[in-house]
């Protein structure tokens, strides 16, 4: 439930305290963006059992008395934060006891003493925007974005459990990889919008195609897979076939053009083709491929499989040949101390350079990477190279400029990650300080390993810098288990900031917190001179984006350095080390 104006936001407030219902009652009277609808209920009534929490928005929990009903209440209700976010009234400016609700799952306290309207307002809408943020980021963990599909992960994790029933039940299974044949030419043609619109149509026709049980992901870029089973006719998976072709090719309205695509399928069946999940993918995707070959004229298959080739030049040779070749680059984009026009860090961003098209974002390839087992070795060349850039500027004049470095889910295991900085940062991390930038969405309280690479980081010179805050999972867990030097404001939260009061409130709170524990408030993507200042009116120092300056080469980023004014290059976190 996206808050807007003019739109009510079902509150439910749990107290035994009839003065209290009365203050929070009147508290909010007044309150029309957006407006609240309240209902009371006592903790006895709460607690029993079907309580429709999934009716209301947010929950104000009266944790402010002594009595021990309150307190089962509290723990209980905690349990099910998951389900809609929880602020609590309290008795006074207890911090110790805050941060431990805190840190438990509620999504705010304030004291009963201090209560305004302004502030319960604030703080409600507070808790709805970040619930439903790290709602968001839950979800594009394991479903695409675009579709709402499935990613690859959840898929494989499918595939294996419907093989190990198959193997107790004596039964069949069949994977079908889909590649779309012409979806280059709609994005050459209408945009990338029209591309994108072509497949959220095509994803919706393949599931609703599907029988019950049957789970179709998308893999990336236009390839499907569809997992069916059980097979209880050598024949069913050519039906399947046929049913979904239909589905595909059958036109599809993008704005006033008719749009077509065709469709070619590889099948792979267990246990015939494999064993395991990636033995099955990997046979299917082998049969798609030399499927689409044979239905393809000669003249048509360089037009049609331009993106496949993109996708299969990460399998047809060994990476090491590709980053000898340069195929790959990185380019940086200073994040800045404004007040000064002091350069913070350096953040690397990689991109891969194809002879069809130069400059790809690692958005539209890093999945691919992961998926083929790969992002250990990119990773390994992006921090070299990362180094190097450092060297360079250092022995022109400039020392002392951390890179900052983003780690993917992949990464962020101490069986990779210490190695790497073990290799690399031994010799030079008293010179060359390195920041590590962890989104919060890939934290929560049980990555034990993920904490645990990131506190040997720490002890080896790297400073961690959270990520996506404000457009993430709550950051409060990593707080009490990595020294976190900085957090970045989500660049979603940056756009938005002079937009709604929401995003507003989500950024002032996001620095709030950090300067309350003394960290480095980072606003990232800033794009524009309105957003510069409504940021730096909120208070941040720190910030990244375009309006300051676009992502430049290594050599370009020397030459921006020394004709930039007033630029002093050393860091406030590094100092700090």
């Amino acid at each position: 439930m996206a808050i807007r104006k003019h739109q009510a936001v079902s509150l439910l407030v749990v107290s035994a305290d009839q003065a209290l219902k009365k203050t929070v009652k009147g508290l909010l009277a007044d309150a029309t963006e957006p407006h609240f609808d309240i209902q009371f209920e006592v903790p006895s009534d709460f607690a029993a059992a079907g309580f429709p929490l999934d009716n209301f928005d947010v929950c104000l929990l009266d944790a402010s008395g002594s009595r021990p009903d309150e307190h089962h209440t509290l723990d209980l209700f905690l349990q099910h934060t998951y389900r809609i976010p929880v602020v609590m009234i309290t008795n006074g400016n207890n911090l110790a006891s805050d941060w431990e609700a805190l840190a438990s799952g509620a999504a705010g306290c304030l004291p009963l003493n201090e209560l305004t309207p302004e502030l319960l307002q604030r703080s409600l809408c507070f808790a709805v925007a970040r619930y439903e943020s790290e709602e968001r980021w839950r979800r594009l963990a394991t479903h695409d974005e675009l579709t709402e599909l499935p990613r690859r992960t959840v898929f494989i994790e499918h595939v294996n459990g419907a093989i190990a029933r198959a193997e107790r039940l004596g039964e069949e299974l069949a994977i079908l990889f889909i590649d779309l044949n012409g979806f280059k030419g709609v994005n050459d043609r209408l945009g990338h919008a029209a591309g994108d619109q072509l497949l959220q149509q095509v994803a919706q026709r393949l599931k609703s195609s599907l029988r019950k049980g049957d789970i179709v992901a998308r893999l990336g870029g236009d390839e499907f897979v569809v997992l069916q089973q059980p097979l209880g006719n050598p024949h069913q998976s050519q039906w399947l076939i046929q049913r979904l072709r239909k589905a595909v090719e059958t036109p599809c309205q993008i704005g006033g053009d008719s749009v077509s695509v065709g469709m070619s399928v590889g099948v792979a069946r267990y246990p015939a083709d494999g064993n395991d999940a990636e033995q099955l993918l990997a046979a299917a995707d082998k049969a798609m491929y030399a499927n689409k070959q044979q239905r393809l004229r000669p003249s048509q298959r360089r037009a049609d499989t331009d993106q496949q080739d993109l996708m299969n030049c990460l399998i047809s040779r060994p990476m090491a040949e590709a980053l000898n070749a340069r195929e790959f680059s990185l380019v940086f984009q200073p994040i800045m101390q404004v007040a000064e026009n002091r350069v913070l860090a350096m953040e690397a961003f990689v991109r891969w350079n194809q002879p069809q098209r130069s400059g790809i974002e690692a958005a539209e390839f890093i999945s691919l990477v992961e998926g083929r087992g790969l992002i250990e070795q990119l990773g390994e060349w992006i921090f070299e190279e990362g180094l190097h850039w450092q060297q360079c500027w250092s022995r022109k004049g400039f020392p002392d400029v951390p890179i900052s470095f983003n780690l993917s889910a992949m990464e962020l295991s101490p069986d990779y990650l210490i190695p790497l900085l073990n290799r690399h940062l031994e010799a030079t991390r008293a010179s060359h300080p390195v920041w590590l930038e962890v989104s919060s969405s890939l934290l929560s309280p049980r990555q034990t390993l993920a904490f645990e690479a990131l506190q040997a980081a720490c002890e080896l010179g790297a400073r961690i810098v959270l990520d996506n805050i404000g457009g993430g999972a709550s950051c409060l867990e990593t707080l009490t288990k990595v020294p976190v030097a900085g957090l970045k404001l989500d660049k979603a939260v940056t756009h938005q900031v002079n937009q709604q009061p929401i995003y507003r409130a989500l950024a002032q709170s996001t620095h709030s917190l950090a300067q309350n524990v003394s960290l480095l408030a980072i606003a990232s993507g800033v794009e524009s001179r309105e957003q510069f200042d409504a940021l730096r009116g909120l208070g941040y120092s720190g910030m990244q984006g375009n309006h300051l300056c676009k992502p430049l080469t290594g050599s370009a980023l020397l030459d921006w350095l020394e004709h930039s004014p007033e630029q002093n290059s050393r860091s406030s976190l590094a100092s700090s080390a």
